[in-house]
């Protein structure tokens, strides 16, 4: 049972770990990026009007080339005032109407909430359950990243020890019960909780203590 809780674990840190893939559909493969709804657990993406209604559409993660884990997908329309759209922008501004850009002008994508039917990687199959992951801090979310950026610097040598690049001025952006997402020039840097936590006050001694140490366990 215990060994059936880590790989459900490890299936949903996969799945948050990155914020892009290719996505495959009948018409070919398009890049694509993506947030966790917190509330769902679902994908929320930009989808170009003819994806919409594809039965089949698999996400390679983070791309063709190095797939760490396949999602199937099956998308639905979502209301571009859903709070997971404002998330999206946060994570992935960029020039409007553009794939990494917000689309509140744009009219060739529109904005989807992807349910995950199965997802796979080399040496697994894994269920819905185990890859739809709400996100358990959502209503704390808004004070945890506060004591984040508070400390720009500490922030910022969390991001290089994690990307093993320099990260100049990162934006804590996301935080949930197996990470953070911090908002860097060149993407979103993934800052892990090792072990993952289950309650507000594990997730802010756990960020008090990586702080305190200064970035650099």
């Amino acid at each position: 049972m215990g060994d059936e809780r880590d790989a459900s674990a490890g299936a949903a840190r996969l799945v948050r770990r990155y914020h892009e893939g290719a996505l495959e559909h009948p018409g070919g493969v398009a890049p694509v990026r993506y947030v966790v709804c917190g509330r769902t657990g679902r994908l929320v993406m930009a989808l170009e009007p003819a994806m919409m209604h594809a039965e089949d559409l698999t996400l390679h993660v983070p791309d063709e080339t190095q797939t760490v884990i396949q999602l199937l997908l099956t998308p639905m329309p979502l209301d571009g005032r859903d709070e997971a759209c404002g998330r999206w922008e946060v994570y992935h501004p960029g020039p409007v109407g553009t794939p990494g850009g917000p689309l509140k002008r744009a009219k060739v994508r529109a904005w989807a909430s992807c349910a995950i039917e199965a997802g796979k990687t080399p040496d697994e199959v894994y269920e819905p359950e185990a890859l739809a992951c709400p996100n358990v801090l959502r209503d704390a979310e808004e004070g945890l990243l506060r004591i984040l950026n508070a400390d720009a610097g500490t922030l910022a040598r969390l991001c290089e020890r994690a990307a093993g690049v320099a990260v100049a001025s990162p934006v804590a952006v996301g935080v949930d019960q197996h990470g953070i997402d911090a908002r860097a020039r060149f993407g979103i840097v993934r800052v892990e909780f090792e072990p993952g936590v289950d309650t507000v006050q594990a997730a802010r001694d756990a960020i008090e203590q990586m702080l305190g140490d200064g970035g650099q366990r």
